[in-house]
């Protein structure tokens, strides 16, 4: 199967929405207000760098979200759809920090949620260790790069 990357775009809104709210829902068994997230979609697709992964069907599979601020990187949003969690998605999100992450110097992932999160080798809590993360980063490179 063929993935493409490519920037967010406004008309992708509402199907970000959609993955965070039925994520959410799926993690903590409380429906959250599909309209909120909407909201903060939007104003993240405003002032945030993003970018997602489509299938060959044109299907979002993954998404990600960030506030570029040298030597700030905050993550606020990272979305990989179930049964794409360790396939090439993976990979492409995570490319499109990687090398940023060689060079700032803190990188934060605000979790949606306590149970969203990189490997525990990758984040510490919402920072992520840039070492293990470009570790990390290289052996889904060697696999799918």
């Amino acid at each position: 199967m063929e993935f493409i990357l490519e920037e967010l775009k406004d008309e992708d809104v509402a199907i970000c929405a959609n993955y965070i709210s039925e994520e959410y829902e799926l993690l903590t068994g409380t429906p959250p207000s599909v309209s909120r997230r909407g909201s903060l979609v939007v104003a993240a697709l405003q002032h945030y760098t993003a970018y997602k992964v489509i299938d060959e069907t044109g299907k979002i599979v993954a998404f990600i979200m960030y506030d570029d601020n040298y030597p700030y990187l905050h993550i606020v949003s990272w979305y990989i759809a179930r049964g794409y969690r360790k396939s090439k998605p993976l990979y492409l999100i995570s490319k499109t920090i990687a090398d940023k992450v060689k060079t700032y110097e803190y990188v934060v992932f605000q979790r949606l949620h306590r149970s969203m999160q990189l490997p525990k080798s990758v984040c510490i809590g919402e920072r992520i260790d840039n070492t293990n993360y470009l570790k990390w980063f290289n052996i889904l490179e060697k696999r799918w790069g």
